[in-house]
């Protein structure tokens, strides 16, 4: 009998392939599905509402672009009475500078972080205070429980404390930030999706900037125990859950929002792969990719090309890449060239 052509036999084979990929796909919408049903956080109904009030407030006023940043690592949590959770390594360094530079730029910035992580002005801070501690120039009141610090720095660091305190008066003066909190995975995912909606009337002169690392897996409400997990001999297993992709659904969330989102590697060889592969898989914008040893140095934007001129990516056709790099003066981070790249790219957009 005659063997089958190949043709023939990739007929069937392609037939297999598409069912596999839309079975996947219906399972990947599933758990999305799943995971939004149960009960919302009231953390997240309370930011969505000062995040309504926020935008009405800056819509009335010349400050007329929007950010919301995301911001240091999310826990997933053992039990849902929570002892024990797992976490990452994260601080929200990266998000909190970065939200800096966009009030520098004129944003109003909706800051969403984690509990407990890197705040804006932590450098201020610092510098402030720790000088300040040392000293023997405190004075305290006890009648008034009033405290008198004083702070010598460098002329380098007193050039940096001027520069980031003229830009804290500044957005307390104007309320040009708002600062909402999460722990959870669960709760992140939540709030992400409510506070997007409340941007979406400000259409696209918003701009969603994904800094937070948020875990890749967690365990459902049903698998949790209620209560503390017991200690004994016995190996403890955990069977964690992938957490739904929900990168593809802030198109939905916020329509016309830019979305940046971010892509940690180690390995050199696949990250414009993972880069590219986000774009086109989720929607997303631009994909601010970096290299875990590099990341405080040097981050590449990725995005479709807009132009001829735009600078290729070799074997990511379609692909445009800006090498962003830490500046010269050792105060600046790299975060100041990034949020003017993304702030040029974001006025270009809209």
């Amino acid at each position: 009998s005659e063997k089958p052509s190949r043709q023939a036999l990739n007929v069937p084979m392609q037939r297999w392939t598409t069912l596999l990929i839309l079975l996947w796909s219906m399972s990947a919408q599933g758990s999305v599905s799943d995971f939004f049903s149960h009960p919302v956080p009231t953390s997240c109904l309370t930011a969505c509402e000062a995040t309504r009030a926020f935008v009405a407030k800056h819509s009335r006023s010349e400050r007329t672009k929007f950010v919301l940043i995301t911001s240091g690592g999310t826990t997933v949590p053992l039990e849902k009475n929570t002892v024990r959770f797992l976490d990452n390594f994260s601080t929200g360094s990266r998000g909190s500078i970065s939200a800096e530079y966009f009030l520098e730029q004129g944003y109003a910035v909706v800051f969403m972080h984690r509990e407990g992580s890197h705040m804006p002005f932590k450098k201020l801070k610092d510098l402030l205070f720790a000088d300040a501690l040392s000293s023997r120039q405190v004075e305290v009141d006890d009648t008034h429980k009033v405290w008198g610090l004083q702070a010598k720095l460098s002329a380098t660091d007193h050039s940096v404390a001027k520069r980031l305190f003229d830009m804290y008066q500044k957005a307390q003066e104007e309320d040009s930030i708002l600062q909402l909190g999460f722990t959870s995975v669960h709760e992140y995912l939540f709030m992400l999706k409510h506070v997007c909606e409340a941007l979406r009337p400000v259409g696209e002169s918003a701009m969603i900037y994904l800094a937070a690392a948020v875990s890749d897996y967690f365990i459902p409400d049903h698998m949790m125990e209620e209560h503390k997990i017991q200690s004994g001999s016995e190996n403890l297993n955990i069977c964690l859950t992938p957490t739904p992709k929900c990168l593809a659904l802030l198109k939905e969330w916020c329509p016309q929002a830019v979305v940046v989102s971010f892509k940690l590697e180690t390995d050199d060889s696949i990250l414009m792969k993972k880069a590219t592969g986000a774009i086109e898989k989720y929607n997303v914008d631009c994909v601010v990719a970096n290299i875990l040893n590099r990341r405080f140095n040097e981050v590449h934007v990725v995005s479709r090309k807009q132009t001829a001129t735009d600078p290729s990516i070799p074997g990511h056709e379609g692909f445009a890449r800006k090498t962003i790099l830490r500046p010269d003066d050792a105060t600046a981070p790299v975060e100041m060239p990034l949020v003017e790249h993304l702030t040029r790219l974001h006025t270009a957009r809209a």
